[in-house]
């Protein structure tokens, strides 16, 4: 990426995709769910060796519980439901120096890198972050590769650097 100051990139819209990038947002709650979720399973089973039929009630719904935290099945039904005119359209990102530009049939969202305060990934998505909003995402497999990727997150994390240094500035 610092190559070409300018990137396109094109996706489809997910539900998984964007599921995936809602749930990178909250990655810090994710772990307190995980925790409360494995004492949960823990003290039901504790209950279930009391003889109290409760226990298996509070297994089950932690083990579901648990897994939401990593499928997601919940937040991508609702995300199917409430964005469905958004999902499977293609999507165009233009990356530069000014900012991020997200276009498909519904509308364009142009991101400045200045209102940008944390670019987030994991091994699924990149994620746009302005405090704790998230402002947009790329799925990881809408870059050519992964080397592709990793100098995209770096342009980016300069663009913030550049960014908070002018911001600083004035």
């Amino acid at each position: 990426m610092t190559e070409s100051p300018r990137q396109v990139i094109r996706f489809v819209t997910t539900a998984t995709a964007s599921s995936d990038a809602r749930a990178l947002v909250n990655s810090g709650w994710t772990r307190i769910d995980v925790i409360v979720d494995a004492v949960a399973i823990v003290v039901g089973l504790a209950f279930v060796a009391s003889g109290q039929w409760l226990g298996i009630v509070l297994v089950v719904l932690a083990l579901v519980a648990l897994a939401s935290t990593r499928w997601h099945p919940v937040q991508r039904w609702l995300i199917s439901w409430r964005f469905r005119s958004f999902l499977g359209k293609p999507t165009l990102v233009t990356i530069d120096d000014e900012g991020v530009r997200f276009t498909n049939e519904v509308g364009t969202s142009v991101v400045p890198w200045v209102a940008v305060t944390a670019i987030r990934s994991n091994d699924v998505t990149t994620i746009f972050v302005r405090d704790r909003a998230m402002l947009g995402y790329i799925p990881a497999d809408a870059f050519p590769t992964a080397q592709t990727r990793a100098a995209f997150i770096e342009f980016a994390n300069g663009r913030l650097t550049v960014g908070r240094s002018n911001a600083s500035g004035r």
